[in-house]
């Protein structure tokens, strides 16, 4: 005695064929957004306190962007841009007995423009390289 089993498998097809595309999108828009915000990770750098001592280390040199993991599916990438030094945020947001010195916000603040401008010159060149 056999059963017939019938498996609709179009969905699952159609999202493997979608996996390699996904992929490269996502690479491409990480390249991008890193790209677009190099020119804050460097005036963060340079407004960033430094030590009275002159250690390295100890504030310009953590501040990088890189990329994070997504999450939502409606997201293709995500990056951070800031320091890895804990202490920073101390002179960022202030204690309780050093008052806050902003270096971070206003650069932020100011370049998000930049960046979305940039971003957006990026992608138009993809666009325009696909469509060649």
């Amino acid at each position: 005695m056999n059963a017939d089993i019938k498996v609709d498998m179009s969905a699952f097809v159609k999202a493997l064929e979608g996996i390699g595309d996904r992929i490269a999108q996502r690479q491409a828009a990480e390249q991008d957004l890193l790209a677009a915000a190099e020119p804050l990770v460097q005036q963060m750098q340079a407004a960033a306190p430094r030590d009275p001592g002159g250690r390295p280390g100890f504030a310009a040199e953590t501040i990088h962007a890189e990329a994070q993991e997504t999450r939502s599916a409606d997201e293709i990438a995500r990056i951070a841009i800031g320091p890895t030094g804990f202490h920073l945020r101390f002179s960022e947001f202030g204690t309780s007995k050093e008052p806050a010195r902003p270096w971070m916000r206003p650069v932020i603040d100011g370049g998000v423009g930049v960046l979305s401008a940039t971003l957006g010159e990026r992608i138009q060149a993809r666009i325009q390289a696909g469509a060649r």
